[in-house]
C-alpha cells in the first residue's frame, strides 16, 4: 500500500504556535495508530493516517455536537462533542487535534498532489537555511580568529612595549604612589598601566585601561590622574563613560602626587595573663607587644596574629576582645561594649584581686623603665 509519509513536516499546521503548545500538538500529530484495509494491517502517525483517508479515501471531516449516551445506572452523560472523519460507509472518530489538522489540509490543500509540492519546497528552504546557518558560523569563525589574531598581536605588542619601556621618571612616580597607598607594588603591571594610558588611542589599549580601572583599583585610578589630569569617578560606569570619550588630546600633563598622610601607631609592650598548660589554675603574665588604644579610661593594647586581631586590656592582661578578621569589626565590638564599661571595671578590680596586677603597672617595673 503507499502512504505519503510528512516524516518531520507537518505542513506549516504548528508554525505559529508557542513552543509548549507546538510540542503538545506535535505529538498528538506523530501518535501512532492502527489501520486495517482488507486483510492487511498497517501502523501509520495520526497525521499521515489522516491525509491517506481524507485524500485517497475522500473522507470528510464531521463533529457532532453536545453528544450523550445512556450510563448503566439509565442516566444521561455530560454533552460531549465528538469528532472524525468519514464517508457514506462509514466514519472514524478522532482527537480534537486531528480534527483540526484535518481541517487545515481541506483549507490549504486540494489534492495529494499539492502536499507533495509544499512538501518538496519545503525541504528546499531547509536546505538553503542550513546554507546559510553554515555560512554564519563560518563567517563567525573566521571572525573569532581575526579577533583571537588581533589580541594575540596586541600582547606581543605590549609585552614588548613592557620590555623596552625607558620613560623611568613616570615609572618612579607610579611605585612611589603604590608604596604610599599599598605598601607594595608589581614593576610589570606599573609598566603596563603607564603604556596603556600613554597610547589610549589605540582601541585595543582603551579596552585594555577600562578592564585595569574597575572601581576596587583605587590606586590605580590616581595613577591615571597624575598622568593624565583627568579624574576618574569611583563607579565602573561614570569610569567606562569618560575613557569611551576621552582622547590624549584631552590630557593635562603630569600632576603633583600629595601624599597620604601616614599614622604612626604607638606600639608599646604589654603583659598577657596567661594559664599554665599543665595547670589550668596557675597563671602568669607573658610579655608581648601591641598596638596603644586609650579608651573610656583604660589601657588597651591591638595586636593582629595568626590573621585575627585581639585587644586586650593593660592592668589585667585579659583579653577583652578577639578573633575578629578585620580592625574595622574590631572597633565596633569595642563600640559595642560602651554600655558594659561599668561591668567591664568591676571584672577588672576581680582579676586584679585574684591574679595581681600586669607587671607593666607596678611601682618597681616603673621605677625600672624610668632609669
Amino acid at each position: 500500500m503507499d502512504f505519503l509519509e510528512l516524516n518531520n513536516s507537518n505542513l506549516g499546521f504548528t508554525k505559529s504556535l508557542k513552543p509548549f503548545q507546538k510540542c503538545k500538538v506535535e505529538s498528538a500529530l506523530n501518535t501512532l495508530y492502527r489501520m486495517h484495509i482488507k486483510d492487511n494491517s498497517y501502523i501509520l502517525k495520526g497525521k499521515d493516517f489522516i491525509i491517506y483517508r481524507m485524500f485517497q479515501c475522500g473522507y470528510a471531516t464531521y463533529i457532532n455536537e453536545n453528544e450523550q449516551h445512556y450510563k448503566r445506572d439509565g442516566t444521561l452523560t455530560k454533552p460531549k462533542n465528538i469528532y472524525g472523519i468519514g464517508n457514506n460507509e462509514g466514519y472514524i472518530k478522532t482527537t480534537k487535534t486531528l480534527y483540526k489538522f484535518a481541517l487545515y489540509l481541506k483549507k490549504n490543500f486540494k489534492t495529494i498532489e499539492d502536499i507533495k509540492i509544499y512538501l518538496k519546497q519545503e525541504q528546499e528552504e531547509k536546505i538553503k537555511e542550513q546554507q546559510e546557518e553554515k555560512e554564519k558560523k563560518l563567517k563567525e569563525q573566521q571572525v573569532l580568529e581575526k579577533n583571537k589574531n588581533k589580541e594575540n598581536q596586541f600582547k606581543s605588542w605590549l609585552d614588548n612595549q613592557i620590555l623596552n619601556f625607558k620613560d623611568n621618571g613616570k615609572l618612579e612616580l607610579a611605585k612611589d604612589m603604590f608604596l604610599n597607598e599599598s605598601n607594595s607594588y608589581n614593576e610589570s603591571y606599573l609598566k603596563k598601566l603607564i603604556i596603556l594610558t600613554l597610547n589610549i588611542d589605540n582601541p585595543k589599549c582603551k579596552e585594555a585601561l577600562k578592564r585595569v580601572l574597575w572601581n576596587g583599583n583605587k590606586t590605580s585610578k590616581k595613577v591615571f590622574y597624575c598622568l593624565t589630569g583627568i579624574k576618574l569617578p569611583l563607579t565602573d560606569k561614570g569610569t567606562y563613560t569618560i575613557l569611551n570619550n576621552v582622547s590624549s588630546k584631552d590630557y593635562k600633563g603630569i600632576q603633583e602626587y600629595k601624599k597620604r598622610q601616614q599614622h604612626n601607631k604607638d606600639m608599646r609592650s604589654y603583659y598577657k595573663l596567661v594559664r599554665d598548660k599543665q595547670d589550668i589554675n596557675k597563671t602568669s603574665f607573658k610579655l608581648s607587644k601591641g598596638e596603644y588604644l586609650k579608651w573610656q579610661g583604660l589601657d588597651l593594647f591591638i595586636e593582629k596574629c595568626g590573621g585575627v586581631y585581639s585587644i586586650t586590656e593593660g592592668k589585667t592582661g585579659v583579653l577583652l576582645i578577639g578573633s575578629e578578621k578585620t580592625r574595622k569589626k574590631l572597633k565596633g565590638e569595642l563600640k559595642n561594649l560602651k554600655s558594659h564599661l561599668e561591668e567591664i571595671k568591676k571584672q577588672i578590680n576581680n582579676s586584679i584581686n585574684s591574679y595581681g596586677l600586669s607587671p607593666l603597672y607596678k611601682v618597681d617595673e616603673l621605677k625600672e623603665q624610668e632609669g
